[in-house]
């Protein structure tokens, strides 16, 4: 009876999470037609059950919410930040934008300092 009892336990605790496969359906496409990659079971910012995954390398989170014997997407992080389902698209290309931006800077910055050293360990500018 006792082992019932654990295995009924242990199987309710494993509901209460959604699986990967759950995730992948939850986190749905990304708004140029994108799957999620790395998905995993994760706990939200808000403390909740729920799916993590990348978005062309942007993080994106949903909250998993039961409802009878499926999950329906509740709240939604992109980069940490909440947004709506309306608005998931938008934040989640603002944020690729944004990010390509940062790279693109990141990669200018690199290369004034390559440069700069080159000029400053020269022979003619000593």
């Amino acid at each position: 009876m006792r082992r019932i009892l654990l295995a009924f336990l242990l199987l309710s605790a494993a509901a209460c999470k959604p699986g990967v496969t759950q995730c992948t359906q939850l986190l749905g496409e990304g708004p140029d037609g994108e799957v999620p990659q790395n998905v995993t079971v994760t706990t939200t910012p808000a403390g909740t059950a729920g799916c993590r995954a990348t978005f062309a390398s942007v993080p994106v989170i949903v909250e998993a919410n039961r409802r009878g014997l499926h999950w329906e997407r509740g709240r939604i992080w992109v980069a940490e930040k909440e947004t709506t389902e309306a608005s998931f698209r938008d934040a989640l290309r603002e944020e690729k934008i944004r990010m390509k931006v940062r790279d693109a800077g990141d990669r200018i910055r690199s290369a004034v300092r390559g440069l700069v050293r080159g000029l400053s360990d020269s022979p003619t500018s000593k």
